[in-house]
């Protein structure tokens, strides 16, 4: 997906999520990779451990996907005071969740974060950017980072919240636009 394409206005093909995940199933349909929504209202149970649904199974020639999607504003922070960060925290929780669903989806199925960041109107950016993707008049950018790295490098952001995240040189280091991951079988860091 090159500099800035624009989705047509559709009616969301999964009637439940948030904007972040609806905006996911359309970058997902133009791409043309195969997923499958999950239903989250139940933990399922992997020997008999309770674990936190993933969101999508998605299989695509770039290989084979349990992803959550993590949708975040970017700037961040509040309106008056926007931090230019590309926030990347998620619960540890998330973390042990995919760990486990790709093992036992066995094969080639690997855990993976999808951060989908609804861009501000005022952000611009100084050449092509790719994955990124016009909605309804809002912009979403589409990163992923496979969750094995992720795990590799992840440091505590809040105990009390049980959150981790990537120091920005880390989150550089692995985050990679969502076409690179779902569309090139030759990613080098595979």
């Amino acid at each position: 997906m090159s500099l800035l394409a624009r989705a047509p206005h559709r009616s969301p093909t999964r009637q439940s999520g948030t904007e972040y995940e609806l905006a996911f199933v359309e970058y997902l349909r133009i791409q043309g990779s195969v997923a499958l929504g999950v239903d989250e209202s139940r933990r399922s149970l992997i020997a008999g451990e309770p674990l936190k649904s993933m969101d999508y199974v998605v299989l695509s020639p770039g290989g084979n996907f349990v992803v959550d999607v993590k949708g975040k504003r970017f700037p961040g922070g509040p309106p008056n005071k926007p931090r230019r960060v590309w926030e990347n925290w998620v619960f540890d929780g998330d973390v042990k969740g995919l760990l486990r669903w790709g093992e036992a989806f066995g094969g080639d199925f690997q855990g993976l974060f999808v951060f989908v960041y609804k861009v501000a109107p005022e952000v611009t950016f100084s050449g092509p950017v790719l994955d990124l993707l016009e909605i309804d008049g809002n912009r979403f950018l589409f990163r992923g980072i496979r969750v094995a790295e992720y795990h590799q490098r992840m440091k505590r952001r809040s105990p009390k919240w049980g959150t981790v995240d990537l120091s920005r040189d880390d989150f550089r280091a692995l985050v990679q636009p969502l076409s690179r991951l779902l569309c090139d079988p030759f990613d080098s860091r595979r």
